[in-house]
């Protein structure tokens, strides 16, 4: 995938700003105006405050100004998540956006974690009729755009090979040069002799092997591991009713809960316990409720933060507040009169609260054993439309605000602002893709 990351996107920005080997635009009109491109970056760069850490180890970069800096996995996430928002409106023809965002859409395919036959047809079928547009769009069939400098480089013709790699090796991520790109900048700060730097880094490679037989010998991972376990900090505090997820501090004992949230939880525990909110007000007060800052998944999920109760000014800090939650709501809500018809619905919005609420054993409710609930309160984003490529968009962020248990809380999502919009982008949904962390 470094073929596409560090040549292909680099190559389609240099077209469109103009600066493609000293060829102009031809008969075409694929060239962005004045400031444009400066203003994308300044985009990108002011996104990183808004995508969460889990997206991108590294924030996203000015990729205007600092387009040498970038790295293959830089690049990558800006053409997949980032490029398709700020691009989109750009360009004097629509026609140049669209053939973007489809090789977009088949790189999506091709990141995905299992493809089958019917989609490496339409990878193969795809790139063709892509080339077959960048061919027209930017190579014009013209003599003077091939020679003494080439408008269509190899690395176009080699989309054509993509799915032919697909079919007789797997996924692209069975193959990329991801883990040896990573394996190498990891031998490069083992070195601590300038004077014998290779007989240094075949003595750490010898070592690391050796310890890694051992620990696969003789089952020892956890307790030969070089770093601190991910699992059971003493800061984090798990609940049986809840299996899968752990909080984590700060914590807040018996905190002042305003009125509209101490309604909304009496709502939302009625519902829970299928009686009256004047039954839960008699066996429900604030002694009973504690405000954390955190949750996380376990099994490699996401930690998420509560926005009012984790404040960070920080000029480095990254959002891990906006997320995707799942509801069951009913499809004839607003015929009162038809019988409730319960469908699965996904929203998007911010945690404002995570609430931990201590309920006693109380027969009315159906409770014969004390109950640890564990809800968020939730500012709703209002999404008003979506893209091609399953993001979301929305202007007011001032939502309603709803209570939900964390169960039903799914993953962190990213935001990007353009022009008036926020932009959702979740990788959980269609953007969902393989990608390469390092150990």
């Amino acid at each position: 995938m470094h073929l596409i990351w560090e040549n292909l996107i680099k190559n389609l920005v240099l077209l469109w700003t103009g600066r493609f080997k000293g060829l102009d635009e031809g008969c075409e009109s694929y060239e962005l105006g004045p400031g444009v491109w400066e203003a994308i970056g300044e985009a990108t760069k002011a996104s990183g405050s808004t995508i969460p850490s889990s997206y991108a180890t590294a924030r996203p970069q000015n990729v205007a100004e600092d387009a040498s800096a970038c790295t293959a996995d830089s690049w990558s996430f800006w053409a997949l998540y980032l490029g398709p928002v700020l691009l989109r409106g750009r360009f004097k023809k629509e026609i140049y956006y669209k053939h973007f965002v489809k090789l977009i859409k088949l790189l999506n395919i091709c990141l995905q974690f299992e493809i089958t036959k019917d989609e490496i047809v339409e990878v193969r079928v795809g790139f063709q009729e892509w080339v077959t547009t960048f061919e027209r769009i930017y190579y014009q069939h013209s003599p003077d755009r091939v020679s003494p400098v080439s408008a269509c480089p190899l690395t176009v013709h080699a989309l054509l090979h993509i799915a032919d790699g697909i079919e007789a090796m797997g996924p692209v991520w069975a193959y990329w040069a991801f883990p040896m790109e990573r394996f190498c900048g990891h031998l490069l700060r083992c070195i601590k002799s300038r004077r014998h730097p290779f007989a240094n880094i075949d003595s750490y490679v010898t070592a690391v092997a050796q310890l890694d037989q051992i620990k696969n010998r003789y089952n020892v991972h956890d307790q030969l591991a070089l770093l601190p376990p991910k699992e059971g900090n003493s800061h984090e505090f798990a609940f049986d009713e809840y299996p899968t997820s752990v909080l984590c501090f700060p914590r807040q004992k018996h905190p002042d809960i305003p009125d509209s949230l101490y309604s909304i939880i009496v709502a939302t525990l009625a519902t829970r316990y299928n009686t009256t909110r004047a039954i839960v007000k008699d066996h429900f007060s604030a002694q009973q409720v504690e405000f954390w800052g955190k949750f996380r998944r376990l099994g490699g999920g996401d930690t998420m933060r509560a926005a009012a109760i984790v404040q960070s000014n920080a000029e480095d800090r990254r959002d891990a507040s906006h997320v995707r939650y799942e509801l069951y709501v009913d499809k004839y809500t607003n015929q009162p009169r038809r019988k409730p018809k319960l469908e699965l619905k996904t929203f998007y919005g911010q945690i404002r609260q995570i609430i931990l609420v201590r309920m006693p054993a109380t027969p009315q409710l159906g409770l014969v054993d004390p109950e640890t609930v564990i809800l968020a309160s939730i500012k709703n984003c209002p999404i008003e439309r979506h893209n091609d490529l399953d993001m979301h968009y929305y202007r007011n962020e001032q939502g309603r605000t709803e209570v939900v248990d964390i169960a039903a809380i799914q993953c962190l999502v990213g935001r990007v602002f353009d022009r008036g919009w926020w932009v959702i982008i979740d990788r959980s949904g269609k953007l969902a893709r393989a990608e390469a962390f390092a150990e």
